[in-house]
């Protein structure tokens, strides 16, 4: 049974008031070892000791002290409890009072009051008592207003028994959330600490109250580096231990509170922590992009460009390896191809810019149309690539990506396709200087449509004020095309979106698995 109760008060609840109770009342009631007792007690306390609320388990040590007739320790007990906030704070008071009226003084005070009293000259028994209480009731005040500043957040705290499963309400996490920070600003580390801990019991299941527990002790322990000057040798261990106990016990399978921690080691050096923190996401949520880039973002920062290049293709790996889509045979998993499309951009991007290796960059390009060259985004984004490299033969290499998508590559849906050669047009006449290819094309556009509306009259459509015209191609105002208008209905802004960031997925999928629990 003892086994059990050190179990759980070590790794299960060890911030149970309750429990300490009853381990210290099982150890008191079947030892005859009195250390042992005492150490139990001392061990419990130093956890729960300052809890709101831990006045049963400091009521089991007075009573152990009492019924041993040891007043000096059980005067030390209450001298312990008058400097601590609890909620029968007052009741200790008077039990105090009763106390040192009841019991030998001299077998209760300590030397160093002796003599600060005999300094003082203070020597009959009733004015010695009355010394006593004159200088433990100032404590007494001092506890009472700290008690009573707290007692309106602690009233909230206790309306919800610490270990119950159900969700808290948005009153009861602002509660906590207005605590701490109220704790925080009384500058009492160790109290804070110890209130954090109690908040993790109930609000153990909510991440942000993890991540303001990190950053408070890394806070602290940065501030206390800089006074020792060991700042630039500083690994916040506190922090670490605050990390390995979110990631490995309460929120196991959280995909977020894992990728912070990985962010944490990263940034104190701790490259290998940080890596099997993103290889543990990965056997959580496999596939997961977000913490797949962040991954490659560390090994960018670390110089390891072959290793991005690996990652990138064992992550890619992962849709292509189920099956190779084509235009006549797509893939029967949409959200997938949206994440290999979004890989892909990012991996020629990271060639491209990052690396300056254009020709790699291409051949990324080049392998992702091949695969999935039906998503016009992934066009989109190897023209924004050539149009930003520049250089005096960008005309012909941008048009020649236009090409391929507009004439040559057959898997694109024809609202994509009249998309791509609209802007093309508009790249002929805003960038280019080929007017032939532009009158070609602008040749182009006006049959494109023209056929387009010939579909529309064949199939019984009618242009009538009353048809829905958000389906026809954009209509043309003198010698302009609204471009915008059509781009806006198909879920995509490229001239104010693409140049800047060529692919923008219609949900991100960096999200996904965020929901494990």
């Amino acid at each position: 049974m003892r086994e059990i109760y050190e179990k759980a008060v070590s790794v299960a609840i060890p911030h149970s008031v309750d429990l300490w109770c009853h381990y210290c009342t099982f150890v008191s009631d079947r030892s005859d070892d009195v250390e042992e007792v005492r150490r139990l007690f001392e061990r419990g306390l130093e956890i729960v000791g300052t809890d709101y609320v831990a006045h049963p388990l400091w009521d089991k040590y007075l009573g152990f002290e009492m019924a041993k007739s040891n007043w000096k320790r059980a005067y030390a007990i209450f001298l312990r409890i008058l400097h601590i906030p609890l909620e029968h704070i007052s009741s200790y008071w008077e039990r105090f009072k009763v106390f040192l009226n009841s019991k030998p003084l001299q077998d209760m005070i300590t030397d160093q009051e002796a003599a600060q009293m005999d300094a003082e000259k203070v020597d009959s028994l009733e004015k010695r008592k009355a010394w006593v209480l004159a200088d433990k009731e100032k404590v007494y005040f001092k506890t009472l207003a700290q008690t009573n500043l707290r007692r309106l957040f602690e009233t909230e705290v206790l309306k919800v028994n610490y270990f119950h499963v159900r969700s808290l309400g948005e009153e009861q996490l602002n509660n906590w959330l207005r605590y701490l920070e109220f704790e925080e600003a009384q500058g009492d580390y160790q109290r804070v600490v110890k209130l954090y801990e109690r908040c993790l019991i109930p609000c153990c299941n909510y991440i942000k109250f993890w991540l303001k527990y990190v950053r408070y002790v890394e806070r602290y322990g940065k501030e206390k580096a800089k006074a020792e000057n060991t700042l630039s040798s500083y690994t916040a261990p506190e922090a670490r231990i605050v990390f390995d106990k979110a990631c490995s016990v309460y929120l196991k399978k959280r995909i977020e509170i894992h990728m912070e921690a990985a962010a944490f080691e990263e940034q104190y050096g701790f490259y290998d922590r940080a890596r099997a923190y993103y290889q543990k996401v990965q056997k959580i949520s496999p596939g997961h992009v977000e913490s797949v880039l962040r991954h490659i973002s560390l090994e960018r920062r670390q110089g390891n460009f072959k290793q991005c290049e690996k990652l990138f293709e064992q992550a890619l790996s992962k849709y292509t390896s189920k099956e190779t889509p084509t235009p006549s045979a797509p893939s029967s998993h949409p959200y997938e191809e949206t994440h290999a499309v979004f890989l892909y951009i990012q991996y020629a991007n990271l060639c491209g810019r990052v690396y300056d290796s254009p020709q790699r960059a291409r051949e990324v390009f080049t392998d992702a149309v091949a695969k999935y060259g039906k998503h016009k985004e992934i066009w989109l984004a190897y023209l924004a690539f050539e149009k930003n490299r520049g250089g005096p033969e960008v005309e012909e290499r941008v048009s020649s990506v236009y090409n391929e998508a507009v004439h040559k590559y057959k898997g694109l849906a024809e609202h994509d396709r009249q998309v791509l050669l609209m802007d093309w047009i508009e790249y002929c006449s805003d960038e280019g200087s080929n007017l032939q290819r532009f009158r070609d094309l602008s040749q182009e556009y006006y049959e494109c449509f023209t056929a387009y509306d010939a579909t529309l009259a064949s199939s019984g459509h009618k242009r009538s004020v009353e048809v829905d015209t958000s389906l026809e191609p954009p209509a043309k105002h003198g010698s302009s095309y609204d471009y915008n208008s059509y781009n806006y209905y198909q879920g995509y802004d490229y001239n104010n979106t693409y140049h800047n960031y060529p692919y923008h997925p219609p949900y991100d999928p960096r999200a996904t698995g965020m929901e494990h629990n």
